[in-house]
């Protein structure tokens, strides 16, 4: 149905088919189902294998109106917003109900943090794994390396790397990442650290 230069479609399908909407470079699949545990409700599919764009969501003008949200099946919660002015909310999380396994940090921030000011790089992304193409190549960022982390023997260092599978199921094309929020709360720690060393030296 066509209202107002507006295209409704109020597909009625069984679970497990696609729907074709559109046509030429702006035709694809649609995914819908019924409410399932363990699965996805809809999905959008590019099957293009080297330039598969996902999709785009025009509202707003740049200010705090909400350009998407995310919230529990009810409404009743909102989990997470992104809003016209580049902000977020939450912009991290960090409730205690939602934490398991709190420990005391039991590595030497001190130390980690001059480790890993040796592997300080400059880098480009790429466009995708193996390729010789930048992404965004204007732009140079400045970081670490994960594998270098990983490869430390250090558990407080190795462990600021996360995957998105379990080592074991790890495959080819993913990523590892960094956890950068756990270098920051180290940088804390040395903070405090180097504070006691001033202290200890001025009254010797």
């Amino acid at each position: 149905m066509c209202t107002s230069g507006y295209f409704y479609v109020r597909p009625s399908f069984t679970t497990g088919r696609m729907l074709s909407i559109g046509g030429g470079a702006w035709g694809g699949p649609f995914g819908l189902k019924a409410s399932a545990v363990g699965d996805a409700v809809f999905q959008f599919r590019n099957s293009h294998t080297t330039n598969g764009y996902g999709g785009t969501i025009w509202a707003t003008d740049q200010d705090g109106n909400y350009i998407l949200r995310l919230a529990t099946h009810d409404g009743g919660v909102n989990i997470f917003s992104f809003y016209g002015n580049g902000t977020t909310s939450p912009s991290d999380i960090s409730d205690e109900r939602i934490k398991m396994n709190i420990a005391d940090f039991d590595g030497n921030a001190l130390n980690n943090i001059k480790f890993l000011s040796q592997g300080l790089k400059t880098f480009n992304w790429r466009n995708r794994h193996g390729s010789n193409e930048t992404h965004l190549g204007w732009n140079t960022y400045t970081g670490f390396i994960a594998q270098t982390l990983k490869a430390s023997s250090e558990a407080s260092i190795n462990r600021l790397v996360h995957t998105p599978l379990d080592g074991s199921e790890m495959k080819e094309g993913d990523s590892y990442y960094l956890d950068y929020k756990g270098i920051t709360a180290q940088l804390v720690r040395a903070v405090t650290q180097l504070e006691a060393r001033i202290a200890e030296l001025e009254t010797s």
